[in-house]
């Protein structure tokens, strides 16, 4: 989005009605960006169920570098805008997650952003990874455990879920001492291959030691 449109480009996918104010509306912006902000604005305003010239209007931010008012734009079209599906909005929130982790350095937006592509595609590993990643930096240790075992339940080797039940008991044992919870971690792990040795061995432990 952030490169120099041609007129084609630009015009093909709008509504008819809308063609020739955005055809002015690039011809304004190629003379003063100021101007073609402006220009773009009104055709937001017209029109603010229309995904196309807000996507315009954020690409002029971009090119300006004036990532706040770009990020505000795709945010109000996730909001405002008519889409042909909720689906549809991931690539626009995936742009907003990069824009407030790289231009913005806003962490809890990041987070926040990344949820509600979850919320409308609840198994997306790719997302649940960054998600993870971004609670691991931050960081929010029991948000970062419930996201690896929703993805313990989603992903289909059983190599990756005792990978993630073991990260899980890590995570109890090292950040919170808690062994209750790691316990039943390393029980997952049984369940999955009742001959993993660490987690033998870890249960036989806390067994041991709670008499149990």
């Amino acid at each position: 989005m952030g490169k120099e449109p041609t007129s084609n480009a630009v015009l093909e996918d709008f509504p008819a009605e809308l063609q020739g104010q955005a055809a002015a509306a690039l011809e304004t912006e190629r003379l003063s960006v100021e101007k073609g902000i402006d220009a773009w604005k009104k055709i937001v305003a017209a029109a603010p169920t229309t995904w196309e010239p807000r996507r315009e209007l954020a690409r002029v931010y971009r090119h300006a570098e004036r990532w706040k008012a770009c990020v505000e734009v795709l945010k109000e079209a996730v909001e405002k805008a008519t889409w042909p599906s909720a689906e549809a909005k991931v690539p626009v929130l995936l742009e907003m997650v990069e824009l407030y982790r790289d231009r913005l350095k806003l962490d809890v937006m990041v987070v926040e952003v990344y949820n509600r592509i979850l919320a409308l595609q609840p198994n997306n590993i790719e997302v649940m990874d960054a998600l993870a990643a971004q609670y691991e930096v931050i960081p929010r240790w029991p948000e970062l455990i419930s996201i690896l075992r929703k993805k313990a339940t989603i992903v289909g080797s059983a190599e990756e879920k005792i990978a993630l039940y073991l990260r899980v008991a890590t995570l109890y044992l090292e950040k919170f001492s808690n062994q209750a919870e790691a316990i039943k971690a390393f029980e997952a792990i049984l369940e999955i291959d009742a001959g993993n040795a660490e987690a033998l061995t870890f249960l036989k432990q806390m067994y041991e030691k709670r008499r149990d």
